[in-house]
């Protein structure tokens, strides 16, 4: 274990993980040698998975930045890293700055952005193939709408037919008054409706969605949740509750949404 007044690493062995827990401002070797040590458990442990907790987190000078993507950030893409995941808060100053690594590191990594460990993104591929089987080909998965909006599924309930998904407020989709442009909360609940719908029902269409804007989702919301439930199946009508909320679970945003089953084709 590596610990001082700037940094805890460590290495979880039940995980096969790295944990890199920032507590206050540093720079130069006190910034550097923190990751230096995290190189090193990778090599020994053959490591999969890089957490940094951002909590207590810091913009890091830019000669650090530098050093971060010039020369700590080749041994992490040589190594046996396949997951990182970013624990931050939905108002983190360092919210930007994280999607923006994020961007950039998904091209090598999976990465996650999540507010706690709490919620472990699930796999969306692993989940539609757990229930549809061979017919996952049938269909373009993850949907091209649910990576644009950069969603992760991280809750689903197959007694209660309830599915969550988690996504980030991104400046660009800001409408004139600075806030979450109302046609894309729509497309962020669709996009929960969406998965869900396919794992109750199979092949479905979206038929109508009722919304009802109770509050703006401004910029410092960071993250929302949507919540989406089935209320009812009427034969192949399938009728759903969804919610919009912050982490806090204040909800911004309600909507029923109705759904329509397609018709199976004769073989």
């Amino acid at each position: 274990m590596y610990n001082t007044l700037y940094c805890n690493v460590e290495y979880l062995k039940d995980k096969n993980t790295i944990f890199c827990e920032w507590k206050q401002f540093c720079k130069n070797d006190d910034y550097r040698n923190p990751l230096r040590y995290g190189a090193e458990l990778i090599e020994k442990h053959k490591a999969t998975t890089w957490i940094t907790d951002t909590t207590n987190g810091f913009e890091s000078e830019e000669a650090d930045r530098k050093w971060l993507i010039e020369e700590f950030m080749p041994t992490m893409i040589d190594g046996s890293i396949e997951k990182i995941i970013f624990i931050i808060k939905n108002d983190s100053p360092l919210m930007d700055e994280v999607l923006g690594q994020k961007e950039a590191l998904r091209e090598f990594f999976e990465v996650v952005l999540m507010e706690s460990l709490e919620y472990e993104p699930i796999d969306i591929l692993a989940l539609f193939k757990e229930v549809l089987g061979e017919q996952i080909n049938e269909f373009k998965l993850p949907p091209p709408s649910f990576e644009l909006m950069k969603c992760e599924i991280v809750q689903y309930d197959k007694e209660q037919d309830s599915l969550t998904i988690r996504l980030p407020i991104l400046e660009d989709w800001q409408n004139p008054f600075g806030t979450m442009q109302g046609g894309l909360v729509v497309g962020a609940i669709d996009n929960a409706v969406g998965p869900l719908s396919m794992l109750i029902a199979g092949a479905n269409m979206t038929r109508s969605i009722e919304t009802k804007y109770l509050k703006a989702i401004t910029m410092d919301v960071g993250v929302i949740y949507v919540k989406a439930q089935l209320l009812e199946q009427k034969k192949r009508r399938l009728i759903f509750d969804v919610s919009v909320e912050d982490g806090k679970g204040e909800v911004y945003t309600r909507a029923k949404v109705v759904n329509f089953v397609l018709e199976v084709k004769d073989e």
